[in-house]
């Protein structure tokens, strides 16, 4: 049945759990991000987000549009496509994935973009530190955010091949297709874990690292339940800076609101993070869950959902094998008037497992995995 649950706010530091695991495990995590879990057994379940009615629905319900590790999906405002993230576990050369798909609404179809045009071009003004273009054979996909500033449409993309990064491309919408063409970059210090990625109003933008490599007692906090990572903003002509008041226990997914609020997901922490500036300083408030939450996406209708995995660091360590990886997952809304959450969907992951992305497409759930080799449709009664 469906659950739902309205989650306590609770203006705290909150710290993680802790885990029994072995230091070297750590840096797996917090490194490759390859969400190999182990099998657990849930049973799917659709509701209403926007009542307490309960309706169930079997596997035939899900449809699917073929793509490599579709870890991220932002939506082209104002068009029938969103683009998909190809996230790609092994950084060499060669590796699969890396890139980014064009995925057509209308007709189910996802296109991957050709990486030696989309990479053509030189830095645009206020990309002042940006020293040039990634390497094509390493660039790798993870976290995007699509800016919209006066109709000009930019697309921002987390980069782990060659170089931690945020790649930002410009979106020309004058042809058939949109096109990309590489604008610009932010170079972050390499022994940061970059991961998802906001824009700014002011032209800017934010993004988290999970973990800080050049902390030496960076397993024994992850191990003591103590925060790892940080969200950096970055402003044109300016190089990134940490934003103090931000640390997590493993920041991952990100989002700004129309007032500057912030909202982090804490994925190893359990936790979902609503962070308001005051004094130069953010404070927190805090709803706890019951799964590891992954992506942030803006719902039409204002409200936040969220996709995570329902296991433990414990599972995590095990491994699942080949992927792509059964493992149970969740979607939720968040209000973030009030700070509840309705749970829209829970499935054991046995059709389509280990969902990191919830994205509303008009009455359906758009969903991205790290793992699977395809992207997710699911009909939310009530949207």
């Amino acid at each position: 049945m469906t659950i739902h649950r309205d989650g306590p706010v609770v203006e705290t530091k909150r710290q993680c759990r802790r885990f029994g695991f072995e230091p070297s495990f750590v840096l797996l995590l917090v490194f490759l991000v390859s969400y190999q879990l182990a099998f657990a057994q849930q049973s799917l379940v659709v509701g209403s987000a926007n009542s307490s009615n309960q309706a169930s629905s079997s596997l035939d319900k899900f449809a699917f549009i073929r793509a490599h590790h579709p870890e991220d999906l932002v939506p082209i405002p104002s068009s029938p496509w969103l683009v998909a993230s190809s996230m790609s576990v092994n950084k060499g050369r060669g590796a699969p994935g890396g890139g980014f798909y064009l995925v057509n609404i209308e007709k189910r179809t996802a296109e991957l973009i050709d990486k030696s045009k989309a990479l053509q071009g030189s830095p645009a003004p206020g990309f002042t530190h940006c020293p040039g273009r990634p390497p094509e054979d390493l660039f790798a996909a993870h976290g995007m955010a699509i800016e919209n500033r006066d109709g000009q449409l930019r697309l921002l993309v987390v980069n782990h091949g060659g170089r931690e990064s945020v790649e930002v491309f410009a979106i020309s919408m004058a042809s058939e297709m949109p096109a990309f063409h590489w604008v610009g970059c932010v170079v972050f210090p390499s022994n940061l874990s970059l991961n998802a990625v906001a824009p700014l109003r002011d032209g800017g933008f934010v993004v988290t690292s999970m973990v800080d490599f050049n902390d030496p007692g960076r397993a024994r906090k992850l191990e003591a339940g103590e925060n790892t990572g940080a969200i950096y903003r970055w402003e044109p002509k300016h190089e990134p800076v940490p934003l103090p008041g931000t640390e997590a226990c493993g920041d991952n997914g990100i989002e700004v609101g129309s007032d500057g609020s912030i909202y982090l997901n804490a994925w190893a922490g359990k936790a979902i993070l609503r962070l308001r500036e005051h004094d130069g300083r953010f404070v927190k408030e805090t709803v706890p869950v019951d799964f590891m939450p992954d992506n942030l996406r803006w719902s039409p209708d204002g409200k936040l959902l969220v996709a995570g995995q329902r296991r433990s660091l414990e599972d995590f360590f095990k491994g699942c094998g080949a992927s792509p990886c059964r493992i149970p997952w969740v979607a939720i809304e968040l209000d973030p008037r009030s700070m509840k959450i309705t749970t829209l969907v829970e499935n054991d992951g046995a059709q389509f497992g280990d969902a990191t992305t919830a994205l509303r497409v008009g009455s359906e759930l758009w969903l991205g995995s790290a793992t699977e080799d395809r992207i997710a449709i699911l009909p939310i009664s009530g949207w």
